[in-house]
């Protein structure tokens, strides 16, 4: 069974959202997704090199402004 994605959106003022997405595979790998909400996102999958790469992208997303979903 997969795990969960963490997602994230980010609101456009003219009323558009952008979605952002991430997830431990539990493998030594971690996946992306991302697009325009509604859409199916693109992926893609990417080796942990020093182990805190997640907690460094989702906090850069937040920077930019995106909120947490689920």
């Amino acid at each position: 069974m997969d795990s969960m994605y963490d997602l994230y959106r980010y609101f456009n003022p003219d009323g558009t959202s952008k979605d952002w997405a991430i997830r431990n595979n539990g493998n030594g790998t971690y996946t992306k997704r991302w697009g325009k909400t509604g859409t199916r996102l693109q992926s893609k999958e990417f080796p942990y090199k020093s182990g805190n790469e997640i907690l460094k992208d989702t906090d850069s997303k937040v920077r930019k402004g995106y909120k947490h979903i689920g």
